[in-house]
């Protein structure tokens, strides 16, 4: 009798985030236990989830392992036309899934996911309480402490976690908006098939404004971000930063215009792993007259600059030229928001600026981003309904 064979298909390559990489190891672990053969196949774009989906058919997969919303569309098909195949969902259940899809989903799209065993890297108290019997808690690499989850509560956790009590909520004072610092008006923008994505959306964010944008993940809140930071033409329509056109700008000139960005996943394009703390922290600000003159970096001030930063900002790092490889996805996102912040740039678009980050951390960041909008800036903020 044969191998059963065991496919692991992916939206996006593996490196992108830390929920693919465990999804690769539990179905490494799945296919030990089961001794199954295992194929991993990394997406790149719709195009590629299809064409490796029905690779995996055509080679005779028996399991066919996906993660993430992005196979929602195409796993209904193919497990109607391929009854003889199993298929794991995870992070997402079709409607009315036939008798071979099996879904794994829990409530939040935050969890991480390990396709092997019941277990999840959870950073998210309530995810915390909605799965588990026991929580242990980690804390500098060491555990502090292990409690049932029916006799403690999300504060409780948080307390462990950070060490020091955390506010869930978060305290907004009445603030009046200004003047308009971005206008968005009748924005089109396609997406990577061509289709439109976004369908002539306008909107207004003023000074000392934070507006939000929330929508289901994949439905144009990407393409839209892409489209207002120049990283996507736009098909048609209007961006205004303080009153100038900026929607054919690159994205330097928009920069130099007054716009910060604060992209979803910082470690894959708002940062370069590889770089020092302090290169990261000046990335895109290098021609400023404090950090340089006449085209030669100023390293004193650089350091100067970069322990500004690691001190106002809470950033855990030995020093300024620690590799930012090292350092935690929490302190990565707040080297990100203290290099955007730094500038007083007039709009920062956050693209879901709390993501995969423990509640510590996303307590500190929406505490930022309320002391920038009561400064007189404006944001933009987007999250996943």
């Amino acid at each position: 009798m044969s191998a059963k064979k065991f496919y692991y298909i992916t939206p996006n390559p593996i490196g992108v985030n830390d929920f693919l990489i465990l999804g690769r190891k539990g179905s490494e672990e799945a296919a030990k236990k089961h001794n199954a053969s295992l194929k991993i196949l990394e997406s790149e774009d719709p195009n590629t989830i299809n064409e490796n989906v029905r690779s995996a058919i055509n080679d005779g997969a028996d399991l066919v392992i996906v993660i993430g919303f992005e196979f929602g569309d195409i796993i209904p098909k193919v497990a109607a036309e391929s009854p003889d195949v199993q298929f794991l969902t995870i992070d997402f259940c079709p409607d009315n899934p036939a008798a071979n899809v099996h879904c794994a989903v829990f409530r939040e799209y935050e969890a991480a996911y390990l396709i092997g065993g019941m277990a999840g890297l959870l950073t998210k108290t309530n995810e915390v309480m909605q799965v588990s019997d026991r929580a242990t808690v980690l804390r500098d690499g060491r555990v502090v402490t292990m409690l049932a989850t029916s006799e403690t509560s999300p504060a409780e956790i948080s307390r462990a976690m950070v060490g020091r009590d955390v506010m869930l909520r978060v305290n907004k004072r009445p603030h009046e908006p200004g003047e308009v610092v971005l206008n968005v008006s009748g924005l089109h923008v396609e997406n990577n098939r061509g289709g439109e994505a976004v369908c002539g959306v306008s909107f207004d964010v003023r000074a000392g404004e934070i507006v939000g944008i929330a929508d289901v993940a994949g439905n144009g809140q990407n393409e839209l971000v892409e489209a207002l930071v120049g990283l996507r033409l736009t098909k048609s329509g209007r961006v205004m930063l303080r009153g100038r056109e900026i929607t054919s700008l690159s994205i330097g000139a928009r920069r130099a215009a007054g716009m910060a960005y604060m992209p979803e996943d910082c470690s894959a394009v708002g940062l370069s792993l590889d770089a020092r703390a302090d290169e990261n922290l000046l990335m895109g600000y290098e021609g400023q007259p404090e950090l340089s003159q006449r085209g030669w970096l100023n390293f004193n001030a650089i350091g100067r600059h970069a322990n500004r930063l690691i001190e106002r900002f809470a950033i855990k790092a030995p020093s300024p030229r620690e590799a930012m490889v090292n350092l935690s996805g929490g302190n990565r996102q707040k080297a990100v928001l203290a290099r955007e912040l730094s500038h007083q740039a007039a709009l920062l678009i956050a693209e879901q600026p709390t993501w995969s980050v423990d509640v510590g951390s996303i307590e500190f960041i929406h505490q930022r981003l309320l002391d920038y909008r009561e400064n007189g800036h404006a944001s933009r903020s987007s999250e996943p309904a």
